[in-house]
């Protein structure tokens, strides 16, 4: 399965029209430019060719942090081989990590 380590943001929101929609939010250089309409924010990232979404929270300051997680999780999960056993990773860390005398 291939992962790609890169997460979108969405925003869900209301449209004059009364119909839900999801709106991605741009990016200028390296920081997000934020929709000032009332909604939810959305994380969107692919697993393969399956699209995943999860829900990042009410506020900027929420989503920024789901997304900075996410991003480590996946990549956490390339360099574990794609396993997302938490015993997997925890065995991985102790044989990479230097144990002190």
């Amino acid at each position: 399965m291939k992962l790609r380590k890169r997460v979108r943001l969405l925003k869900k929101v209301r449209l004059a029209s009364g119909r839900w929609q999801f709106v991605s939010l741009p990016r200028k250089g390296a920081s997000w430019v934020w929709d000032p309409r009332a909604g939810q924010y959305f994380l969107e990232w692919w697993e393969g060719p399956q699209r995943r979404r999860q829900s990042a929270g009410q506020t900027p300051a929420e989503a920024l942090e789901a997304v900075r997680r996410k991003q480590l999780e996946l990549a956490g999960l390339a360099v574990l081989g794609g396993g997302p056993d938490g015993a997997t990773a925890a065995m991985a860390f102790l044989g990479s990590a230097p144990v002190a005398p």
